[in-house]
């Protein structure tokens, strides 16, 4: 709504509030507050945000959790103007809740951060310039700003096709043609412009070999130009243009962690390594490849001595031969690109709790004096380069992590009303919910570690009392919670403070951990289930590196034996096992086409049950019903949709159908002992909210450009 109408309504229901008032009344503190949340994260109207969190405050007092987090996000609002208003708020809220302590601490943390963060304050001749200038249904957030400013170079979805967006006039140029996706399953990725603005280098994945080729095409080019054809055991992504306009620089992430980066000739395809990285967490690898404007050096971020949540700023020499530590901090630090004349680089880093965006100084290969924020709380992002008038493009990739359940008829499997989102705290980070054996309860991860003083963890909530319990595994990385079939403890995926992965296991009395597989720094587990008894865990284990088999492996927890499973197919990545456990099923992770499929718990002939086409490397959990007549699996099957379906297959019929529920980005079901409630999670892009920003004149006067 805009300003001058919202100006409107208040005063008709001033003057007329016998008409406007009864409306007005019936919209709850948590209804508005949540309208301000899409205003301030999606839309970036950060002034309505904060009228409307303000009416929170003021029209609701009793409501003290709801009315603490408005004001608290009051003050994350006037921090992302720049305004000194924000630590007032943040006061506000320690002073006048002192109750509600998680926002207290909350507020605290920011506080903190900005009484103790070295930044110049702006004054109004300073304010920069920020606008967003695409979003929409198949906004490409990772795309690529040209030279001048006026076009993207981007991914269009409806298709795959690598295009060119008019900024201004809002339409798209595609440069190749590959068909809709019934007809090629192909599509461009990472585009990156020479520095004349007249050829875009970009990633093409090739469906046949599932891995991805280098290709180089000119704006006015009828076809495009393979420059480098990748094999199944690397994936290549191209970083930069050299300015000679002559090379690409290209990372190839290889089998066994290992990545190189380097160049590849525009002309002849011919490659010259400059530096190898052997990478230790998988997450966490090289990233952020940019080359100074004067050809000479690369910035690049990385985990600084493989410590974990860890990542500085480096620069290296485009022979390979010298490098230096940039930027050291002990917090996550990020490149997003050089300005015009390399006299800046701008980057991003949580060392305030937050995500935010700074620029500083670089003389001689040293930084000069401290970083300047920019803007502060950015969410998940991509940066899309900065151009030849210092414009800086990112794209914002918002996302959901919450969890539903709905309630079924496991019969006809029609969903008797829309899911209900559980209230958790830190709404938005919240994933991979199981229910435990009994049925009171579910374990979740509650994904906090972007959170000032904050880790991630595992919860457990009491569907009763709706009381959550916090569980901190003490590991680096942990995904896919099990409880254990006597509910006294949860495995999980995991790798720990040492890089070790592999799975492990907490007692949710003691939270004592204890690791039951481990695994070379080469290999990874995709998934695992208990036997009903408890006495067989199941993992599917396979190579880092594409092209290698993912077998069912089982572990005999009483002796320790691990064996791979007599007949395992080649191609299992996501598992679990009926209700009688005497059967797994089973899902491979195919870019193209996924195969369920089911195997005997104790080995044997595979039976294969159903194939789908589906766009994306991402797991796919299936889940049994309780009756054991079903499997259920979401799932889409094409790139541009937000919206999961969710299937059945019945082992009856051998037939596949969909349900009655279509979800954002739903996935990860389990299904409650009663057969009749389930509970999943949603994880992933929301691209309608999504978008791509510019922002400018944000170089301090004393260092703008000659």
């Amino acid at each position: 709504m805009q300003k001058k109408t919202l100006g409107l309504v208040i005063f008709l229901v001033v003057c007329a509030d016998s008409l406007y008032s009864a409306p007005i009344q019936q919209e709850s503190a948590k209804e508005i507050f949540e309208k301000a949340i899409f205003l301030e994260e999606s839309k970036g109207d950060l002034e309505g945000a904060i009228e409307l969190f303000q009416k929170v405050v003021t029209n609701f007092p009793a409501e003290r959790t709801t009315a603490a987090q408005a004001l608290f996000h009051i003050g994350t609002c006037y921090e992302k103007l720049g305004m000194r208003e924000a630590q007032k708020a943040f006061q506000n809220v320690i002073d006048s809740y002192p109750d509600q302590s998680e926002t207290v601490k909350l507020a605290k943390a920011k506080l903190a951060a900005l009484t103790k963060t070295k930044t110049t304050p702006r004054t109004e001749a300073q304010v920069f310039g920020l606008k967003q200038v695409w979003t929409g249904p198949v906004v490409d957030t990772a795309g690529a700003a040209a030279p001048n400013g006026r076009f993207l170079a981007i991914t269009d979805w409806n298709t795959g096709d690598l295009a060119v967006r008019d900024i201004a006039a809002g339409k798209n140029r595609r440069l190749t043609d590959k068909g809709p996706w019934t007809k090629s399953q192909a599509f461009a990725l990472f585009p990156k412009w020479s520095h004349d603005g007249q050829s875009i280098a970009y990633s093409w994945f090739n469906p046949e070999g599932e891995f991805f080729d280098l290709h180089v095409v000119g704006l006015n080019d009828s076809k495009p130009k393979a420059i480098y054809v990748s094999n199944a055991h690397e994936y290549i992504q191209p970083f930069d243009y050299h300015p000679d306009g002559q090379r690409v620089l290209v990372g190839f992430y290889k089998e066994g962690d290992l990545v190189e980066i380097g160049f590849v000739s525009v002309q002849d395809g011919s490659i010259q390594v400059i530096k190898t990285f052997q990478r230790k967490y998988d997450t966490d690898p090289p990233w952020g490849f940019v080359i100074s404007p004067d050809g000479l050096t690369i910035a690049y971020d990385n985990l600084y001595q493989k410590e974990p949540k860890t990542r500085d700023i480096f620069l290296l020499s485009v022979d390979g031969t010298e490098e230096r530590r940039l930027i050291a901090h002990p917090a996550i630090d990020a490149v997003l690109d050089w300005t015009s004349d390399g006299r800046h680089l701008l980057f991003t880093s949580e060392r305030s709790g937050t995500t935010d965006m700074y620029v500083v100084r670089i003389e001689g290969g040293e930084t000069v004096g401290d970083p300047i924020l920019i803007k502060s709380n950015l969410a998940p992002h991509f940066s899309l380069g900065c151009t030849q008038q210092d414009q800086l493009f990112y794209g914002i990739q918002n996302s959901s992590r919450d969890i539903y359940v709905a309630v079924f008829d496991p019969e006809s499997g029609k969903f008797l009303g829309p899911p209900e989102k559980q209230p958790l705290i830190y709404e938005g980070r919240n994933a991979y919910p199981d229910y435990s054996p009994d049925g009171k309860s579910f374990v979740y991860i509650s994904f906090r570690s972007t959170l000032p003083n904050a880790r991630n963890v595992i919860c457990i909530c009491s569907l009763d009392s709706g009381e959550i319990r916090d569980l901190d595994p003490g590991l680096g990385v942990f995904s896919f919670p099990q409880w254990r079939p006597d509910g006294k403890a949860v495995s999980m995926l995991g790798t720990d403070e040492d890089g070790q992965k592999g799975i492990y296991l907490i007692d949710v009395q003691s939270e004592e951990v204890t690791p039951l597989v481990q695994i070379e720094e080469t290999e990874r587990i995709s998934a695992h289930r208990w036997s009903k008894d408890g006495s067989t865990l199941f993992y599917t284990k396979s190579k880092t590196s594409r092209g290698n088999p993912s077998l069912i492996y089982t572990l005999n927890v009483r002796t320790g034996q691990i064996e791979v499973l007599p007949g395992s197919p080649e191609d299992a990545r996501d598992i679990d096992v009926s209700p009688d456990g005497k059967w797994l099923v089973f899902l491979n992770r195919s870019i193209k086409i996924r195969h369920l499929g089911i195997i005997s718990a104790n080995g044997g002939e595979v039976q294969e049950l159903y194939s789908f086409n589906v766009m994306g490397e991402f797991p796919i959990t299936p889940a049994w019903s309780q009756d054991g007549k079903y499997i259920y699996f979401s799932t889409k099957d094409n790139p541009g949709d937000e919206d999961w379906d969710m299937w059945r297959f019945s082992l009856e019929s051998k037939q596949a159908e969909a349900l009655s529920l279509k979800m954002v980005s739903f996935r990860h079901p389990s299904t409650h002992p009663d057969g009749r409630h389930m509970i999943f999670s949603t994880e992933g892009a929301l691209t309608h909210s999504s978008g791509v920003w510019m922002i400018e004149n944000f170089l301090p006067k004393e260092g703008g450009k000659k």
